[in-house]
């Protein structure tokens, strides 16, 4: 179900929050997603106009450099967007989203290099849950109680090592 940009843009916030924790530029550097200092564009905020576009439920490069224009207070073109789209990208993604799920379980690389010699394969579930602004409730609906609903955003994920 897509939301309005208004909300997208309060779920970003929240968003944001979370990104800060993570050091985005080095594992971008690191996956080859950016390669030299960009004049324009920071990581994170190509990050976070990416989550505003698919929650907004527009996902084309036109809707993305506008959101990502507005972003950076800068005006971009859809070729701009479409030239950093390549293979280099899902694998930042993918790391992103592994830095971010390391990061609130705390998963040593001590004790996975120590279960790595016993085990083939490592299975690790998580979840977490972001409590949002309640004015996004009708779309991350969270628990009710006496004081109303409440939005979560639930996020489960299954790591195999």
């Amino acid at each position: 179900m897509s939301m309005s940009i208004s909300q997208a843009d309060s779920l970003a916030v929240v968003l944001s929050k979370q990104i800060d924790q993570l050091d985005l530029d080095k594992l971008a550097r690191r996956t080859q997603f950016v390669r030299r200092q960009s004049r324009k564009i920071n990581v994170k905020e190509f990050l976070l106009s990416l989550f505003v576009i698919m929650l907004v439920g527009s996902p084309s490069l036109t809707f993305w450099a506008q959101t990502l224009g507005l972003m950076i207070r800068h005006r971009l073109s859809k070729q701009a967007i479409h030239e950093r789209i390549h293979s280099y990208l899902i694998q930042f993604l993918k790391e992103a989203l592994g830095a971010a799920l390391k990061l609130k379980a705390k998963i040593s690389p001590t004790l996975l290099s120590e279960l790595s010699l016993r085990f083939r394969r490592i299975f690790v579930n998580d979840a977490t849950h972001i409590a949002l602004p309640k004015t996004l409730a009708q779309y991350y609906p969270g628990s009710y109680s006496h004081t109303g609903k409440a939005a979560t955003l639930k996020f489960k994920v299954r790591l195999i090592y």
